[in-house]
């Protein structure tokens, strides 16, 4: 099963985890607010793996002015629908061209990547595509899997029990959302720790001002791009950063 294939499969349903009560409810807030309380009003950002379009369109509301980009074209079609009547820009990347974004350098103000770093196949090149078109003092805002929690820590035992022949060949055992809860494990490639998240942002020129997973199961990780690039350091957990950092385990 491609990344492309994956979501295109769950495109008409997606929508439904942001609904109220949904289990993806919490991360509008979560992911809009950093934005709210650094940007002003009308400022560009990115939507990057914009899905069925609800942070997009949150963001939208916020007074952003937005931009959605995703792979899929079915996630692409529901959120045109979803933001049907509002200004928001929505483009498709090609799978094989994922890192290479069709914006110039600095374009946006801010740019949102909300689970999608651990589906990216060369995350490296990918941090660095979106700091090349945030602007200087921009702020980015993405959420990836947090290792220590104990969901995550199981999901690392299910990926390489996936590895056996074996197991795969029993896969048809599965329901329908167990094949499909498979299909995400087999997909989620990077489980860095938050450190080495961190550190990967530093090297692209951005400092990691709030690392924190607030005993969920993702967690987000606020960066911002500096002017001046000799400023950042690499961070790894356990060392100690030159400058004050949040940090919640």
């Amino acid at each position: 099963m491609t990344l492309v294939d994956y979501f295109d499969g769950l495109a008409c349903q997606w929508s439904k985890k942001y609904a109220e009560g949904g289990s993806m409810r919490h991360r509008i807030e979560a992911i809009t607010r950093p934005l709210r309380d650094r940007l002003s009003r009308g400022s560009r950002v990115l939507d990057f793996g914009c899905g069925s379009g609800d942070t997009t369109l949150a963001l939208k509301c916020a007074g952003f002015s937005v931009s959605g980009f995703d792979i899929s074209r079915a996630m692409l079609a529901a959120a045109r629908q979803r933001c049907e009547g509002q200004e928001i820009e929505f483009v498709q990347g090609e799978p094989g061209e994922y890192s290479r974004l069709p914006f110039g350098s600095g374009t946006f103000r801010g740019v949102v990547a909300s689970s999608v770093l651990e589906y990216v196949p060369n995350p490296l090149a990918q941090i660095a595509e979106l700091a090349r078109i945030l602007g200087d003092n921009g702020v980015l805002v993405i959420t990836v899997p947090n290792p220590s929690h104990w969901r995550r820590r199981l999901e690392g035992f299910l990926q390489a029990l996936m590895k056996c022949p074996l197991v795969c060949r029993l896969g048809y055992l599965f329901s329908g959302k167990g094949m499909a809860y498979l299909g995400y494990l087999g997909l989620s490639i990077n489980r860095f720790s938050l450190g080495k998240w961190a550190a990967i942002l530093s090297e692209n020129g951005m400092r990691a001002e709030h690392v924190g997973s607030d005993s969920s199961a993702m967690a987000t990780i606020i960066a911002t791009k500096l002017e001046d690039r000799t400023a950042t350091a690499p961070f790894f957990e356990g060392a100690e950063h030159p400058d004050p950092i949040h940090w919640k385990n």
